[in-house]
């Protein structure tokens, strides 16, 4: 699947797209985002879209490898799944990209990234390009799964958002999400969760291709929620909000599990546990 690199995110133009963000160092955070995901035999392609705040995008930074992560910027880290080893990548809206390799900023990409950057209607929308191959990172294939984290910095107010629930720092590899590529696997999209923290859940999950979906959400260690979704070969659409009382005694805390698999076929296409409270 090969996005066009617009500074948009159509409806289907990425393998995958996620939604929630962790706050390095608070959990499941209130800022509301996504992040999707696509890769060919070239590129991979991740994309961010997050709300602006303030006055605008911070975009001081503009030569190879300064310090791009002080701006408003995406990370991306790829990491082999049974290594330590990392690459990191960041971007920021003026195209400035640093990269890494374990933190040695010596290493470069033998290619160039791609990014597309845009602001529109309050939203910041970033997709990026990244070289896969012998002149970029190692591929991606199915025998060898990968970790992957997708990460947006705010410059000011200063927040650290990670799309894996890592604790303290982005390149915190062993929590990093793990892909498992397959050319086979169908769309997916998780446009929206609620804003759990708050108690308020809602759900938004689409596929082209039969899936099905187990959704359960826990409140206070008590199953508020368990339904599965079943879908025909049109696809699935779902939609579910939920709310908890805001008002009930020693607050609100627990966890939003969500599976996705294909008929027939015990593994999850998706697996992703989002703790709130």
């Amino acid at each position: 699947r090969t996005p066009v690199m617009d500074g948009v995110i159509n409806d289907n133009e990425y393998s995958f797209r996620g939604a929630g963000f962790f706050d390095v160092s608070d959990g499941l955070s209130q800022t509301p985002g996504t992040y999707a995901v696509a890769y060919d035999n070239q590129w991979l392609y991740v994309a961010v879209q997050t709300p602006v705040f303030g006055d605008g995008l911070i975009a001081s930074q503009k030569t190879r490898d300064g310090k791009i992560y002080t701006d408003d910027s995406v990370e991306v880290y790829l990491s082999p799944f049974d290594s330590k080893e990392y690459c990191q990548i960041v971007v920021n809206s003026a195209g400035a990209v640093f990269d890494a390799q374990n933190g040695d900023a010596s290493w470069n990409l033998g290619r160039d990234i791609v990014a597309s950057s845009q602001v529109e209607n309050g939203r910041w929308t970033m997709e990026l390009a990244i070289p896969i191959g012998p002149d970029g990172v190692a591929i991606p294939v199915a025998s060898s799964p990968w970790r992957l984290n997708v990460c947006r910095t705010y410059a000011d107010p200063r927040q650290y958002l990670s799309a894996a629930p890592v604790e303290h720092a982005y390149k915190d590899v062993p929590r990093f999400i793990r892909v498992f590529p397959d050319s086979h696997a169908p769309t997916l999209a998780i446009s929206r969760i609620g804003d759990l923290g708050k108690g308020d859940l809602d759900l938004a999950i689409s596929s082209g291709s039969p899936v099905s979906a187990d959704v359960e959400l826990l409140v206070n260690d008590k199953k508020e929620l368990g339904k599965q979704y079943a879908v025909s070969s049109d696809g699935l659409d779902v939609q579910q909000a939920f709310s908890v009382d805001r008002n009930q005694s020693g607050g609100s805390h627990g966890v939003l599990t969500l599976s996705v698999t294909q008929p027939g076929d015990f593994k999850p296409i998706y697996r992703s546990a989002f703790p709130f409270g």
